[in-house]
């Protein structure tokens, strides 16, 4: 063997091993960037607040570590926080599964917390300047970022059981104001949650509606400036107490989703009429993404991502993981990238157009959480007690 052969050797062995350590193979399509230490595993999706990404863990600390990966500070709240984050005028907002909702300015100080009755697991979503989200006490809730003042709460309790009466003739007084009241609108409990508002994040539609999944089995619609129900939708699931913990996403008029009896569908937002559904082997807890082709990206806990075109339902290709998919995708270019779950534990990116492996990284735990795209960057937490950045050099 020639000096230059070994060396030659000895070099390629040495970028081997590097390349391992990364993670990433023999390639450097995807590099890891850094990888940021909680000593708690997180299935929350993180957030970006400024300069600062926000996560919280299974310890019920939320960390804020900087876009290099240094820690910043943390907040403890003492039990789970599942709720990815939501940024409204530099406040820092997410729920715990201690029952309460929290405010965070960008120092770490709580600014208040807001209690429920039940677990918050849900993210929540900033509407304005306020912040709407729901609870394991069958609520959705819509507070001031500012002061946690409360706009609405659906369904409103209070409202209901304040319904009185009307006095008898014999009983009205003469020039009693009453007389010209408009009268009480009648409420219908029937159509209020039997289930918990779990997973899901609360849809700001383009119509002012706010929608959410529940534990029921129902879709939920609400007067975004109300909080008054207008519709609600019933999956397959209604009559096994399926329910849905995807977030709903609109597009050009069409609300797609997943839930838990094992199908994705499209729904028509103007009569609530199914555009089509497509059925996975599982349930369907993760969240629909799409690309520029009219193609969305949704995972199931059958161990696979499908890619469905978003017009018809129509599948174009399936992936094939050795875990339950429950993160929701993101799209870069041709990449689709996410998670899985436990019994596999990576990170994935996958060719858009043929559904081929492009990449992928093995962390040490399940990879439940959401990825968060900043530019050619993501984020994205694991429970191996980690938060990992990494930058995207080439795509297919």
């Amino acid at each position: 063997m020639t000096f230059a052969t070994a060396v030659t050797k000895r070099l390629g062995c040495v970028a081997l091993w590097t390349a391992l350590i990364t993670g990433a193979g023999c390639s450097s399509n995807i590099d890891q960037v850094w990888k940021y230490k909680s000593f708690s595993a997180s299935q929350s999706s993180p957030a970006v607040a400024g300069d600062l990404i926000v996560f919280g863990t299974r310890s019920g600390e939320v960390h804020a570590v900087t876009k290099e990966g240094a820690f910043r500070w943390k907040f403890q709240t003492r039990k789970e926080v599942i709720s990815a984050p939501a940024i409204v005028d530099n406040l820092i907002l997410f729920g715990s599964t201690n029952s309460n909702f929290y405010a965070v300015d960008m120092s770490g100080r709580q600014v208040w917390k807001y209690p429920t009755l039940d677990r918050i697991k849900g993210d929540p979503v900033a509407v304005g300047k306020d912040v709407v989200f729901g609870s394991y006490d069958k609520h959705l809730y819509r507070l001031q970022a500012a002061d946690r003042e409360l706009v609405w709460v659906f369904p409103d309790d209070l409202g209901a059981d304040e319904e009185a009466e009307e006095p008898a003739e014999d009983e009205k007084k003469e020039g009693d104001a009453a007389d010209d009241a408009p009268a009480k609108k009648a409420v219908d409990k029937s159509m209020w949650p039997m289930g918990a508002f779990s997973y899901a994040q609360p849809t700001v539609t383009s119509g002012g509606l706010i929608l959410a999944g529940n534990l029921d089995g129902h879709i939920y619609a609400v007067d975004v400036q109300t909080g008054e129900l207008k519709w609600r939708f019933a999956t397959e699931g209604v009559a096994q107490n399926l329910g849905v913990t995807s977030t709903i996403v609109e597009r050009d008029g069409v609300l797609y989703f997943g839930a838990n009896d094992g199908h994705v569908y499209a729904v028509n937002l103007g009569d609530r009429k199914v555009k089509w559904k497509f059925k996975t082997n599982d349930e369907v807890n993760s969240s629909p993404t799409f690309d520029d082709q009219g193609t969305l990206f949704v995972g199931s806990r059958d161990k696979r991502l499908y890619a469905l075109d978003a017009a018809t339902g129509a599948k174009k290709w399936e992936f094939v993981c050795e875990g339950p998919i429950l993160s929701q995708p993101v799209v870069y270019q041709t990449l689709v990238i996410f998670g899985a779950g436990e019994g596999d534990g990576h990170v994935y990116a996958v060719n858009t157009q043929t559904g081929k492996e492009f990449w992928k990284f093995k962390t040490e735990g399940a990879v439940d959480a959401d990825p968060y795209l900043d530019g050619d960057r993501f984020y994205i937490a694991s429970a191996d007690r980690n938060l990992y950045a990494f930058q995207i050099k080439k795509t297919p």
